[in-house]
């Protein structure tokens, strides 16, 4: 009886850590959620060093990115790719949409959809999209390992707005 008391007593300190990781709630996974908000203010304030801060410091980082389209890897390619955003752009404002994290030990992965806005030169700039974002924990925190961008196909609306009505089907 004495053993039964115990573990009832037990039940939700162990619960507690259960259902954490099973809505994405782990240790890290705020963490990561900060880094996804901090790399959305560096990426809008045309912050390069913000988004170094962000990034591993390991030679095997990749970012895999919309515009330009391609595979770039370490942060001196990633930099010059971000620098040039930066340099063509102005005025640039990016939300994050249905942002879910999931840790597990030192790894975590965020995917979010994303919406941004803003000038190219004179042009206006409206995109939107997905990510998929891989993160590790390294002696001075979570860090960005991976990021892979995909813009949504032309004409596709963006996250969080309402799909259209379907059509009504014709008589006959």
């Amino acid at each position: 009886m004495h053993t039964l008391k115990r573990f009832r007593s037990s039940m939700p300190a162990l619960a507690f850590p259960i259902l954490l990781l099973g809505c994405g709630g782990a240790p890290g996974a705020e963490d990561v959620r900060t880094l996804v908000n901090h790399e959305v203010e560096a990426l809008q304030a045309h912050d390069i060093k913000g988004l170094e801060r962000i990034w591993s410091e390991r030679p095997d980082i990749v970012l895999i990115d919309v515009t330009p389209p391609g595979r770039f890897e370490g942060w001196t390619a990633i930099a010059r790719v971000l620098g040039d955003f930066m340099s063509r752009t102005s005025e640039v404002r990016m939300t994050v949409e249905r942002l879910n994290v999931e840790a597990r030990g030192d790894l975590a992965v965020a995917t979010y959809d994303w919406t941004m806005t803003g000038k190219v030169g004179e042009q206006s700039l409206e995109d939107h999209g997905a990510a998929t974002s891989v993160y590790r924990k390294e002696k001075a925190g979570w860090r960005l390992v991976r990021a892979h961008y995909s813009a949504s196909p032309r004409g596709a609306a963006p996250a969080g707005s309402e799909p259209a009505a379907p059509a009504a089907k014709p008589k006959g």
